[in-house]
Order: structure tokens, then sequence, then C-alpha cells
């Protein structure tokens, strides 16, 4: 009966502990989810922000080298 009682114990052990760890995967998992959402609009904005300063620089140039009215 001992030996029962131990491994039902040991169990319910590894149970709370495989509950735990996947806790602790799902925080993760979210939080990497997030940051990664995070740096992809940072990218879009970054990328969109160069694309218009480009497009002003250029046409600042070109109407200086009279390229273009």
């Amino acid at each position: 009966m001992r030996k029962i009682e131990g491994q039902l114990k040991e169990i319910i052990d590894e149970m709370n502990y495989l509950k735990t760890r996947e806790e602790r995967f799902t925080l993760t998992n979210i939080s990497t989810n997030d940051r990664v959402q995070g740096f992809a609009w940072f990218t879009i904005c970054a990328l969109t922000a160069l694309g218009v300063w480009q497009i002003f620089h250029l046409r600042a140039y070109f109407k200086r080298k009279y390229l273009i009215d």
C-alpha cells in the first residue's frame, strides 16, 4: 500500500511540474510573439518613413539640378 501511495505521489508531483512548465512555456511564447510583433511594426514604420524621406530628398535634389519642375 505504501508503495502505491509513493508512486501516486510521484505521479502527482510530475503532473504539477508539467503543468507549471507548460504555464511558463505559454508565458514565454506570448512574450516572444509580442516582441516579434512590436519589432515588425517598428520595421514597417521605419521603412515607410525612410521611403517618404527618400522621395522628398530626391525631389529636392532633382529640382536643384533642374531635371524636374
